[in-house]
């Protein structure tokens, strides 16, 4: 069994169910995993960065410092997006979360992405993007067949 999956079976009984079975299926795991059930889970190897299995199954990791469901994968220039507190209904923290091990230092893109979030450069927004059906009742109104 490989290290990652040797893991994921250790920690599944220390782990509450919805944040296991979320992370199992973020992770591309098979079988549920949990205790009491034959099948272990199996992580797919993806072979683009040797460090991906592992940064995923951080937050099963006893000292990892947020509740796994409220960690939320993104797997870009940074890992994860952490909403703090939002499973307990309290004042939520959004934290943005790069896993690092051993001597691992952020590149410039992540150095950049911290100075911002430290420098207040962060916002919510929605995207409502048109629909085509909306799109043709819009060509067909008067405004645009009158214009130039």
């Amino acid at each position: 069994m490989a290290p990652e999956q040797e893991a994921v079976c250790a920690l599944e009984s220390n782990v509450p169910r919805s944040a296991l079975s979320k992370w199992q299926r973020s992770l591309n795991m098979t079988g549920s995993g949990l205790p009491g059930s034959e099948e272990r889970p199996c992580l797919r190897r993806t072979g683009k960065r040797p460090g991906l299995p592992g940064k995923r199954v951080a937050p099963l990791l006893p000292d990892f410092p947020f509740d796994p469901a409220d960690v939320q994968w993104i797997g870009g220039t940074v890992d994860c997006v952490v909403w703090d507190g939002l499973t307990s209904d309290g004042e939520i923290e959004v934290v943005f979360l790069d896993v690092k091990t051993g001597k691992a230092v952020l590149n410039q893109r992540q150095r950049r992405i911290r100075k911002a979030i430290e420098a207040g450069r962060v916002r919510f927004e929605v995207f409502r993007p048109q629909l085509a059906a909306e799109l043709a009742v819009q060509e067909l109104t008067p405004e645009f067949l009158n214009s130039p």
